[in-house]
């Protein structure tokens, strides 16, 4: 049976011997981002089905059951970085995954 004015989250049910539980959310957490990054997620999120309460869910469960960020974290070593800083603007551009083997083969030599 369903009240209208209690919001649940169906996949928080679970059967617990011929009754069920229901978790209600109740508790906020608050984050501050920058407005492109917030649009920016919102837009992905969106593509999925999700919203971004959904998905920071989705992360807390993860980090309790793994007890762990559910993602490694890691600060890039210098070779990393120095790609990460390279102007790419001057960087080679392909049509076709054929010619660009071709020019990757041809300088192998």
């Amino acid at each position: 049976m369903r009240h209208a004015l209690l919001s649940v989250d169906e996949s928080l049910m679970y059967p617990a011997w011929d009754t069920f539980v229901v978790i209600v959310k109740t508790d906020f957490i608050r984050v501050r981002v920058e407005p492109e990054l917030k649009r920016q997620t919102e837009a992905v999120l969106g593509d999925l089905g999700m919203s971004v309460s959904d998905a920071v869910t989705v992360f807390c469960r993860q980090v309790v059951l793994q007890r762990a960020l559910p993602f490694v974290v890691r600060i890039p070593n210098a070779k990393t970085q120095a790609a990460l800083a390279e102007n790419l603007s001057q960087a080679k551009s392909y049509d076709t995954v054929e010619e660009m083997f071709a020019d990757i083969l041809a300088s192998d030599d």
